[in-house]
């Protein structure tokens, strides 16, 4: 969308690191307050992605030079489109995306200061929830490579190496 700066696809959402993605628009007043807000989560190693809603890349560039530039990558949205998919109907508003794609919290309207501590508790739920899920996965398949190192022995139980690998593992996994 505009030079020198990454553009914005679904597969950024699923890089493992929970994210915020913005949806901004250059003529959106309360995106201007909000501009501030959102450098300082930028600051605090918050990783910012925004999506600008029917905006023409030279406008977006004047917004973003006039009052700072947060985000790491921006998407172009002129129809729209990807703002309905989200759930999203105005500008600002903001998505938690966990390390999968899968939206966790959306903050509807501009974030404001007294929002930070809220939305740096959501990312870190979000961190953990994805730190959960890989240390399950990695405990199944320890569980899985020693049932077959010791299968021969447990013959017999295998009934019992698969009920110990559906109630400990699989009912909790999301």
């Amino acid at each position: 969308m505009l030079p020198g700066k990454l553009g914005l696809t679904s597969r950024d959402f699923t890089s493992g690191r929970p994210r915020l993605i913005n949806v901004f628009a250059s003529w959106c007043v309360p995106c201007i307050e909000e501009a501030a807000v959102l450098q300082q989560l930028k600051a605090r190693g918050v990783g910012i992605d925004g999506i600008a809603i029917r905006d023409r890349p030279e406008d977006v560039a004047v917004f973003l030079a006039r009052n700072g530039d947060p985000y790491e990558r921006i998407g172009s949205d002129r129809q729209s489109d990807v703002q309905i998919a989200l759930g999203s109907s105005g500008v600002p508003e903001s998505f938690i995306i966990d390390g999968r794609g899968v939206i966790r919290y959306q903050h509807i309207g501009a974030i404001k200061a007294g929002d930070v501590p809220m939305i740096l508790g959501k990312l870190e739920q979000a961190r953990l929830e994805r730190e959960i899920i890989l240390i399950k996965g990695r405990a199944a398949e320890e569980l899985n490579l020693w049932v077959t190192r010791h299968g021969p022995v447990f013959q017999q139980s295998s009934n019992l190496a698969l009920a110990l690998r559906w109630t400990v593992f699989e009912p909790q996994l999301f």
